[in-house]
């Protein structure tokens, strides 16, 4: 699910000036309304149950392919989310729009709407390639909860939505492959992220 404009910049302006962010603050819930508003913006809180739903029906639908589906998906959303949210509302704060600067912050930011506890210490800020580990991924959980254990990692939507994200970023070209995976056993799932080089019309790693 997007961030939007609104949220985002509200949750940015807390991490920058005061080094947290308490999503407690921007929340606010109207009974008589049956109204919910992050930083006065309506929103909906999803569990990761419909999204599990949606794995599946990708998977029973398009069979082989849903995977790809999800991954393409996620892909997307991650350059639209660094194309018109990460580098706009870095202008905002005359802050510079690279890899440092997002990697830096997205942690935090993630964390306060449900993605996981991430950890990008294993990133080469400049290049960013290395291993990007993520505890209790939203979607690991999601399979869990309504499936049980794999045998394969599942983060399908992450995987593609973290590539998106650093070609957005870069301009670059990048392979992120999921290695562990919480649903399918392991403690963490852990992603690695290769840069990709192009030569002429071919593609190597």
């Amino acid at each position: 699910m997007l961030l939007t404009e609104r949220i985002k910049l509200a949750i940015i302006r807390e991490v920058f000036e005061k080094g947290v962010f308490d999503a407690k603050k921007l929340m606010e819930i109207n009974r008589e309304d049956g109204i919910f508003t992050i930083s006065g913006l309506r929103s909906i809180i999803v569990g990761t149950l419909s999204f599990a739903i949606l794995h599946e029906a990708a998977e029973k639908l398009a069979g082989k392919a849903g995977p790809a589906i999800l991954r393409a998906q996620g892909e997307e959303s991650g350059r639209i989310e660094a194309e018109e949210g990460w580098r706009k509302n870095l202008e905002k704060f005359n802050l510079s729009f690279n890899l440092h600067t997002v990697l830096s912050t997205l942690p935090v930011i993630y964390a306060a709407v449900g993605w996981g506890k991430i950890t990008t210490e294993g990133i080469d800020m400049e290049t960013g390639e290395g291993t990007i580990i993520i505890k209790n991924c939203f979607e690991a959980d999601a399979i869990l909860g309504m499936s049980g254990e794999k045998e394969t990692p599942q983060c399908y939507f992450v995987t593609g939505y973290l590539k998106g994200l650093l070609e957005g970023i870069t301009g670059g070209k990048f392979r992120v492959t999921e290695k562990k995976c919480k649903a399918a056993g392991d403690e963490y799932c852990k992603f690695e992220v290769r840069r990709v080089q192009r030569k002429g019309s071919l593609v190597t790693p």
